[in-house]
């Protein structure tokens, strides 16, 4: 009788973890917001109304104007998303050299610092996905698109091991564009 009850007390124990983490993850989902920019033609799922800001980032040897959008999870992640229109428009090898040398410029060169890094495309526009260990013990996942003129950027940042993969996740597959 002491081993079945041990067994009983494990799987009600175990049901409640479950229970738990299932209400858990379903009330962080229903605080995210839907964000979207006319003027940037995107849409993404936020996990909080963004903090909004100018920003400006050089394109190769110029300077060029774009818009943040930033906000912090539960978990203590900063998601961000950005969108800047280039000068002119890259070629097909213009672009795709311009997307590998993100990449470097996210590790700074060290490219013992680069995690994951991969092709992408989305409504057949070039892109890539990297992560990587940044500075100061933390962590950055980064997809990054050239759609016609516009940059889009989506960065999370987070701590080194830390963070919400599912969020990460969400934020990324939740992002849609219409080109310019």
């Amino acid at each position: 009788m002491g081993q079945q009850f041990d067994i009983e007390k494990a799987a009600i124990l175990l049901a409640f973890v479950v229970a738990g983490t299932f209400i858990v993850r379903q009330a962080s989902a229903a605080r995210w917001k839907k964000i979207s920019s006319r003027e940037g033609g995107f849409a993404c799922l936020m996990p909080a109304s963004p903090k909004i800001d100018s920003q400006t980032i050089e394109v190769n040897g110029m300077k060029v104007q774009g818009k943040a959008f930033s906000a912090w999870n539960r978990a203590n992640s900063e998601f961000t998303l950005a969108y800047f229109d280039t000068p002119g428009t890259l070629s097909q090898e213009e672009t795709e050299k311009w997307l590998d040398r993100q990449g470097q410029m996210l590790t700074q060169g060290d490219e013992s610092r680069m995690v994951f890094a991969q092709k992408l495309a989305l409504k057949g526009y070039s892109g890539r996905h990297y992560t990587a260990h940044t500075e100061n013990n933390t962590d950055a996942d980064e997809m990054v698109y050239l759609v016609k003129r516009r940059l889009y950027f989506l960065i999370v940042v987070q701590d080194r091991g830390g963070g919400d993969q599912e969020d990460v996740k969400r934020f990324f597959e939740s992002f849609t564009f219409e080109p310019n």
